[in-house]
């Protein structure tokens, strides 16, 4: 059996708190074979005569077919969107081509214009009129120097969150970038901790990722305050990481997703120097607090998608080949077999087609199709059934 999540200990008293944070107990590792395997009713959505690609979006289904950007249209045809791709929008680098958020009502790219010396400005591009991208204002203008922010990334509560980038014993201030929410309330920060990265729940939860203030080893995550919660919640309902058989390690962040209202899971790699080995994990903010999965095999997390239900879906890569895997909102992990007679594909590329069908493009020789499954796999089916997706030749 998979090895469960792991719950933090109570939280302390927010009146007698410590400066850290509750610390994880590191779970042990988790074999893949150890996880039981799922073949879900996969179905042919769409075939296609021209090889077919998805963007890896947080929701919403952006396809490419031979490289052009099509969505679905009211009749549930693919429809062309040249206009998606960056000709003309200051994007040049992979990184600026990149697609994220929702697609189409909260889709980002971010446009860079590098200085001549050294450092860039970013500008944050929004997807208008299902026509082309426009660079949204913020801060009195529409790009900043990118030494002024500490991190950036969208916000599935709306828009792009911003961090500021802060001095010793200064707040975090935080800036969003469109949506329909006000900036969030600055959080306090301890002497010497350094901001890494930002995530924010669809309720208008914030956790702030950060570099602990002592030896720099570990990784804190705080969490804003809820309204009756003492001073210094942030710390004491937040959670750190760390080791003590190694001074040399590193955590680095990676793909997050939002779950239902308040609940996050973000992934987390624990790098350390030989010849311990690489640690991978997916921690979450839910009910009943704090939990920590090691990811199956320690591989690397590449993708996840939040389903209405609570769980996750999440693709996992190690070797150059990705593997599709599912956790529930209560916690277990399946592995998930592939359509068809397809057994491995170097890149799995998934998306939510709507809450309740999860779409995955196929390209299998002269065959390239798009099939389903129901999104919410390890739930029980809704008496109804499942209306099929429509079959369709790109229009």
């Amino acid at each position: 059996d998979p090895a469960p999540a792991l719950p933090i200990a109570a939280t302390p008293d927010p009146a007698t708190a410590v400066a850290e944070p509750p610390q994880f107990p590191t779970p042990p590792a988790v074999t893949v074979a150890s996880i039981e395997r799922l073949t879900p009713g996969w179905e042919v959505a769409m075939e296609l005569d021209r090889v077919v690609k998805i963007e890896r979006l947080d929701g919403g289904l952006l396809g490419r077919l031979a490289g052009v950007p099509h969505d679905l249209g009211p009749d549930g045809t693919m429809v062309a969107r040249p206009k998606v791709d960056p000709t003309g929008v200051r994007a040049l680098s992979e990184s600026e081509a990149m697609i994220i958020g929702s697609w189409p009502g909260d889709a980002w790219r971010i446009g860079v214009v590098s200085h001549e010396r050294e450092g860039s400005d970013l500008s944050f591009l929004k997807w208008r009129g299902n026509n082309r991208w426009v660079a949204q204002p913020f801060m009195g203008g529409t790009d900043i120097d990118e030494n002024k922010l500490a991190a950036h990334r969208w916000s599935p509560r709306g828009g792009m969150l911003l961090v500021s980038a802060v001095g010793n014993n200064d707040p975090a201030e935080f800036h969003r970038v469109a949506g329909k929410y006000d900036d969030p309330d600055g959080m306090p920060l301890a002497d010497g901790e350094h901001i890494r990265d930002v995530f924010e729940s669809i309720g208008g939860t914030l956790f702030l990722f950060v570099d602990p203030q002592k030896d720099g080893i570990g990784l804190e995550i705080l969490r804003s305050c809820k309204p009756d919660e003492a001073p210094g919640c942030e710390r004491s309902g937040g959670v750190r990481f760390g080791r003590t058989d190694s001074r040399y390690l590193v955590y680095e962040t990676g793909v997050m997703a939002a779950r239902q209202r308040w609940s996050i899971s973000a992934a987390i790699t624990e790098r350390v120097a030989p010849p311990l080995p690489r640690r991978s994990y997916i921690v979450h903010y839910e009910t009943g607090g704090w939990k920590l999965d090691a990811v199956p095999g320690d591989q690397e997390v590449t993708h996840m998608l939040p389903v209405s239900d609570g769980s996750l879906w999440i693709v996992l890569e190690t070797l150059g080949k990705e593997t599709l895997w599912h956790r529930s909102d209560a916690g277990k992990w399946v592995a998930v077999a592939l359509p068809g007679d397809v057994t491995d594909m170097p890149e799995i590329e998934v998306a939510l087609r709507d809450e309740s069908h999860l779409w995955i493009a196929v390209n299998s020789g002269e065959r390239h199709t798009l099939y389903s499954a129901r999104a919410a796999l390890q739930a029980p089916p809704e008496p109804t059934g499942v209306v099929p997706a429509p079959t369709s030749a790109p229009g």
